[in-house]
């Protein structure tokens, strides 16, 4: 067995862990205190989020064939940070950083066709309505 398997296994297992408890949290508990009450907001209540501002998020990704690491995406800050994990090293190799507030300004950029004012075009000449076409499958 290769030796990123189990420190692998161990952060996606940690990870569902405390996804399992934050459910069981929002589920059974007997004091809502904004965190996992969807009702607090609709009563002008101001929730109260998880450390970073409830805008830090973590995601598992498999860097190569062999290596795994994890994304961190602000939404505050607009940017994503990409980490490799070197479980040789017991350490944590920081690989990538990306300001991705301009590129939300974009509206059209390295598409292939057919490009989104393409297919507004389409819908404008009655192309392509949502109907299929006579003798295609429906997709699934």
């Amino acid at each position: 067995m290769s030796r990123w398997i189990i420190p692998a296994i161990a952060l996606l297992g940690v990870g569902m862990l405390l996804n399992a408890a934050a459910m069981y949290y929002s589920a059974h508990s007997r004091h809502h205190n904004g965190l996992f009450d969807p009702a607090a907001s609709a009563y002008g209540a101001d929730p109260v989020t998880w450390p970073g501002g409830g805008h830090i998020y973590m995601m598992p990704a498999q860097i190569n064939s062999n290596a795994w690491g994890f994304i961190l995406l602000d939404t505050a800050s607009h940017r994503v940070c990409v980490y490799r994990i070197l479980t040789t090293a017991s350490r944590l190799r920081l690989m990538a950083v990306r300001d991705f507030s301009a590129d939300l300004k974009l509206s059209d950029f390295n598409n292939a066709a057919p490009t989104p004012e393409q297919v507004k075009a389409m819908l404008r000449m009655g192309i392509g309505g949502g109907k299929p076409a006579p003798g295609s499958q429906p997709a699934r």
